[in-house]
């Protein structure tokens, strides 16, 4: 079994040079560790483990950095972002849907609502 520390990291040095992934190019073992399965709210109220969240703050920093933004990461809109974020990695791992979708840019986070509409439409929400 892979420790979360080794995880963490993979997922860090997996951003850094994949900014421009797009979801069906992300490791699944990344993906499922990202994704949580409890609803965001309870996410945000329990004690569990916070690593989706570092990891998703790790992305909009470095995605921020490549369009030369600076990011503040305690705004409610990240916090609404990251619910977006687990929503489209639950989409790619096939949760709720055994349908398949063009695979999109996961940090791509100006996109977020584009995409979110896209999805809609075409059914996934």
């Amino acid at each position: 079994m892979v420790k979360t520390n080794s995880l963490i990291q993979e997922s860090i040095d997996y951003i850094n040079k994949n900014i421009n992934a797009l979801t069906s190019e992300i490791p699944k073992h990344l993906l499922e560790y990202w994704y949580i399965s409890e609803d965001i709210t309870d996410y945000c109220k329990n004690d569990t483990s916070l690593d989706p969240y570092l990891v998703f703050l790790h992305a909009l920093e470095t995605y921020n950095e490549t369009l030369g933004k600076d990011v503040k990461l305690s705004s409610l809109n990240n916090t609404a972002m990251f619910g977006l974020f687990h929503i489209i990695t639950g989409i790619e791992l096939g949760v709720g849907t055994s349908v398949k979708h063009i695979p999109i840019n996961l940090f791509d986070f100006e996109s977020y609502p584009k995409q979110i509409a896209i999805l809609t439409l075409n059914g996934y929400l």
